[in-house]
């Protein structure tokens, strides 16, 4: 079958669109899908999101978007205190972009291991302990890796590539969900309140760190 036109050049895109919220561009289960592909076809997360971006390049500019509502969907999900406490761990210290470099790595790592650490981000250690250092287990690259994909598809210097992505996404209802404001139960200086929220992280990495 001939592919279909897409529809932003479509004279009744905006007002069709403007009605429908982006996470109906893509399934979450492509999503994933495509983050496990990549994942089981790389030796490492950085080389994967080079993948990750070569596919997204080659699927419409809608599923490009699509793309991006799951991996801020993903983003916005584990932003908790708790996964913030285990990276302070393992890493031994954790920024404000550390912790998003952080949740970018686990959501490389795939469904089943993002769900699983969001019912209890402890069972993080099964990864966390098989890396050598702190940057193995921070993926900045994952947050923009939508844009980046939208950028090639699309052709242009940043200027115009970013208006042009910023436009797209005015084509459709506002999806996103503030952030919420963090309540810590944890201090950095009381290492019993990190130990009580991630036991084996904080048993493997407290005093060993991957910063270390």
């Amino acid at each position: 079958m001939a592919h279909l036109i897409s529809l932003f050049h479509s004279p009744i895109y905006p007002t069709i669109m403007k009605k429908s919220s982006r996470k109906s561009l893509m399934l979450r289960e492509t999503f994933w899908s495509l983050i496990a592909i990549t994942r089981d076809r790389s030796r490492n997360p950085l080389e994967q999101t080079d993948q990750l971006r070569k596919r997204l390049r080659d699927l419409s500019r809608e599923e490009i978007l699509g793309f991006d509502y799951w991996l801020q969907d993903a983003l916005r999900r584990s932003y908790r205190a708790d996964w913030w406490a285990t990276a302070y761990v393992a890493l031994g210290g954790c920024s404000d972009d550390a912790f998003e470099a952080f949740r970018g790595w686990v959501i490389s790592r795939g469904r089943a291991i993002f769900e699983a650490a969001l019912e209890d981000p402890d069972v993080l250690i099964y990864e966390l302990s098989r890396l050598q250092s702190w940057a193995d287990a921070e993926l900045p690259e994952m947050r923009a890796i939508a844009w980046r994909a939208f950028k090639e598809k699309t052709g242009g210097d940043y200027p115009e590539a970013a208006r042009r992505f910023d436009e797209a996404l005015r084509h459709y209802e506002p999806d996103e969900i503030a952030y919420p404001d963090l309540h810590f139960p944890w201090k950095a200086q009381m290492p019993e309140s990190l130990q009580r929220i991630c036991p084996r992280v904080f048993a493997h990495f407290y005093h060993q760190p991957l910063a270390g």
